[in-house]
């Protein structure tokens, strides 16, 4: 499990790569911590669920922010699941530990998922794959 400092590291540095590859600059929003990046690539998503592992995910992004990120899934998440989102950035493969925060059902055929990044540190037990 990377420790709160690496995974902050590891979104920043996935932000620093959004923007290179869409020119968007950041700007404060009122209603959001952070703001967020439109920025539409392929993800994969492990679950993780009380030691019943699924297979994984492919899914695309939607949005990205310093605090966490959503994404349109073949199938409905549990609030509260523990997953690990890997994505292609400019120095390789990025790993990013995270937590649902809410699954929704996206016009009848798929799922919108919103998950938060773990920054504050491991919640899991030890033994466990994140």
């Amino acid at each position: 499990m990377p420790s709160a400092i690496e995974v902050r590291n590891l979104v920043q540095s996935l932000l620093g790569h959004i923007k290179n590859c869409t020119g968007l600059k950041e700007k404060s929003e009122w209603r959001r911590a952070s703001f967020r990046f439109i920025w539409s690539a392929p993800a994969k998503v492990d679950l993780f669920d009380h030691n019943d592992f699924s297979d994984p995910l492919y899914v695309r992004t939607g949005t990205v922010s310093a605090h966490g990120m959503d994404f349109l899934s073949p199938r409905g998440l549990k609030r509260g699941q523990r997953v690990l989102i890997t994505l292609e950035a400019d120095n390789g493969e990025v790993q990013i530990p995270a937590t649902v925060v809410h699954s929704t059902d996206w016009f009848g055929c798929k799922e919108k998922v919103g998950v938060k990044f773990d920054l504050e540190g491991s919640q899991h037990s030890s033994g466990s794959p994140l």
